[in-house]
């Protein structure tokens, strides 16, 4: 059975005298967010938590509660005092600025292995314990920054505060307040530059895919250099598949290539991939076209549709 754990509030300050509104389509989008972090220390703890939202309240900015139940029977009574202060240090957490120099990376599974640890001994956290935690764990870095990304565009807020609820006062507890300067800080660095072009070419098929469900990574030869790359094609593949269309050396197809060019900003790597999507033609070095392939086209206008002036004899 469910029980009460712990109530977390965040709490919008708004600029202005008597402003209780912000966009409602900014508010549940970083609502969504919130709940999303939370829930995602379910795979600490088994799955044992849920999320009940109290009613907005439009006292000094905006008031949303949330009311985290605990599956006792799932973790263990005497690991609740440890949950509880995980997601203490949550609303904590949620509220920091991301360090400029963030601790080692973990793996998903050592992250996990080090929380669930502390469960079973029922040993308290430490605030840089949970720190070190929090800044491996990819889930919440990932949903924190989407959170504050969308609250950004809201330029009424003028700061947000995470509070607990005591069960024996209604005083809320602060955990963490950040103001709206501050937004950009918890909002992960680009990781990743994506370019894409489209390109006429031929490519000189070196290795093709002659079997469905052989996988679909071709090898080839373009403007001189080796290439991999996939085909997309459906009509072209079709004849493949089908035999019509047969692979001897020096054979070569027209078609049109998609280039997607993904530069990783953290160690500038770079990963490119490259999908053809539309074969016109399969020839070989003696200048024969072996195959021309047809598409179907989406036809913007029917041609043979009857025209308002058929009937006039322009004559």
């Amino acid at each position: 059975m469910n029980e009460e754990l712990i109530v977390l509030q965040l709490h919008y300050y708004l600029k202005g005298e008597n402003n209780h509104s912000m966009d409602a389509s900014i508010h549940n989008e970083c609502e969504r967010y919130f709940v999303q972090g939370i829930l995602s220390l379910n795979k600490y703890v088994n799955g044992a938590l849920s999320v009940e939202i109290y009613a907005t309240e439009e006292l000094g900015g905006i008031k949303n509660k949330y009311k985290v139940l605990v599956n006792g029977a799932i973790i263990g009574l005497g690991a609740l005092a440890s949950v509880a202060q995980l997601l203490s240090y949550f609303g904590v957490y949620f509220t920091n600025p991301n360090p400029n120099n963030p601790a080692e990376t973990l793996t998903r599974i050592e992250v996990v292995e080090k929380i669930k640890s502390k469960m079973d001994s029922n040993e308290p956290f430490t605030e840089e314990e949970f720190d070190y935690i929090a800044s491996n764990d990819k889930d919440l870095r990932k949903l924190k920054s989407e959170y504050f990304k969308t609250a950004i565009k809201d330029k009424t807020i003028e700061s947000i505060e995470v509070n607990e609820i005591e069960s024996n006062s209604d005083v809320p507890k602060p955990l963490g307040i950040i103001n709206y300067c501050d937004f950009q800080k918890c909002v992960l660095p680009k990781e990743e530059d994506t370019d894409s072009n489209e390109i006429d070419t031929i490519i000189y098929i070196v290795a093709p895919v002659l079997v469905k469900g052989r996988g679909n990574s071709w090898r080839g030869i373009c403007d001189g250099s080796p290439i991999d790359f996939k085909v997309t094609d459906k009509e072209f593949l079709d004849n493949v598949y089908n035999h019509i269309i047969s692979f001897s050396n020096g054979t070569y197809i027209r078609c049109k290539m998609r280039i997607t060019q993904k530069v990783n900003l953290q160690d500038n790597t770079v990963k490119i991939s490259r999908d053809v999507f539309e074969v016109y033609e399969v020839n070989d070095d003696e200048n024969m076209t072996l195959h021309k392939i047809p598409h179907k086209k989406k036809s913007k206008i029917d041609i043979q549709q009857p025209s308002l002036f058929d009937d006039i004899d322009f004559n």
